[in-house]
């Protein structure tokens, strides 16, 4: 028997303005990092992200297990951390497990902010590939709550060859028609770039590399219409046609197809960008059980395929484990992790300012994002 459905469209009306997207992250005011008495408390992203999740895994979580938890819609990566930062360092806890994105996890892991898994307490950690589990001097310190595409998203009614690979980038049919992330750690454009013309992600792994990669990319600008920080305006942009083609994530231009607008999703035969949300807890949490019985329950086969179901996002467990109708197979986790382009977390913590210096001189300058 396939999970129940919450119906996304109903959700979608109910968040009203927050259809900026299911990966859009939602701004909290301040007072979000206040510690008070209160039940295990997940930061999560904001939005439609925020308004599934309620419905499919914290309810059940809660009525599952007796365990009193609340879900909070996290700010934007870098305000989320810098507060998480802040209040662990004060030896706070605003809240006790966090939805953290790849380079954010990784960074806190670096700077020690995590507290390690007693794994005994999730062994459905086992049901999770080596590769998305996160190991510190100190054992587990994160595992993958979910995945997401990146991929290239067109308007049908304005684009007559809809594009197939990462290449149609640099076709000039497509000149002044694209629209792409304006950063170079959330549009991946180094990865998407070395993976299409030089074999792989290994010639980033210099910085000569890079440079020579940010160069073919540069072939791109004049192709590009618009540069986006925000999703919300580039999705605006792609369903009026203003800007017909480019790059999003896949389950948010699902989330437009369910509401029938004329776009369609394109797994790139090169492969989508696959990044992934991690669970983490604080290191300065007082409710590390709680939180571990959390995580363990999120790693259940049945509760990762309502998740997919659900939010249209990819199950990070063993792909054997997870049972999902074909059509939502095809459309949610298309080629899998497998034919999947994997960002390059370590050179945009490594070389953080040298990259964004270069790719302000390179590719984005004199451009309005």
């Amino acid at each position: 028997m396939q999970p129940a459905r919450y119906t996304r469209r109903t959700l979608i009306k109910k968040a009203g303005a927050a259809m900026a997207g299911a990966t859009v992250l939602s701004a909290v005011p301040h007072v979000w990092v206040k510690a008070q008495a209160r039940p295990l408390q997940v930061a999560v992203y904001g939005g439609i992200f925020k308004e599934v999740l309620d419905e499919v895994l914290f309810a059940p979580f809660r009525r599952d297990t007796g365990i009193a938890v609340e879900s909070r819609p996290a700010p934007t990566g870098p305000e989320m951390y810098a507060q998480i930062r802040g209040a662990v360092e004060q030896g706070q806890a605003p809240v006790d497990v966090v939805m953290m994105a790849s380079s954010w996890a990784i960074r806190g892991m670096r700077e020690g902010y995590w507290s390690p898994y007693n794994e005994r307490n999730v062994p459905n950690v086992a049901n999770v590939p080596e590769e998305l589990r996160r190991y510190s001097g100190d054992g587990l310190v994160s595992v993958a709550a979910l995945a997401w595409y990146l991929n290239l998203a067109y308007n049908t009614r304005f684009v007559s060859r809809p594009p197939t690979s990462w290449s149609d980038l640099w076709n000039p049919a497509y000149g002044g028609q694209l629209g792409l992330f304006a950063h170079a750690n959330n549009s991946f454009l180094l990865e998407i770039t070395a993976h299409t013309f030089f074999g792989g992600p290994q010639i980033l792994q210099t910085q000569d590399g890079i440079i020579e990669v940010m160069r073919k990319l540069a072939e791109v600008r004049p192709h590009v219409r618009m540069w986006y920080m925000s999703e919300a305006t580039f999705q605006q942009a792609l369903v009026s046609g203003e800007v017909p083609i480019g790059q999003l994530y896949n389950d948010v231009t699902q989330v437009l197809v369910d509401e029938g607008l004329p776009v369609r999703s394109v797994f790139p035969v090169e492969g989508p960008v696959v990044d992934r949300g991690e669970w983490v807890i604080l290191r300065t949490s007082s409710r590390k059980e709680e939180a571990e019985a959390f995580i363990n329950y999120s790693l259940r086969a049945d509760v990762q395929e309502r998740i997919t179901t659900n939010l249209y996002t990819i199950p990070t467990i063993r792909s054997e484990l997870v049972t999902v109708p074909a059509d939502l197979r095809e459309r949610v986790i298309g080629p899998g992790a497998e034919g999947s382009i994997v960002p390059q977390y370590h050179i945009y913590l490594d070389w953080e300012d040298w990259i964004n210096e270069r790719w302000q001189e390179l590719i984005v300058r004199d451009v309005q994002a």
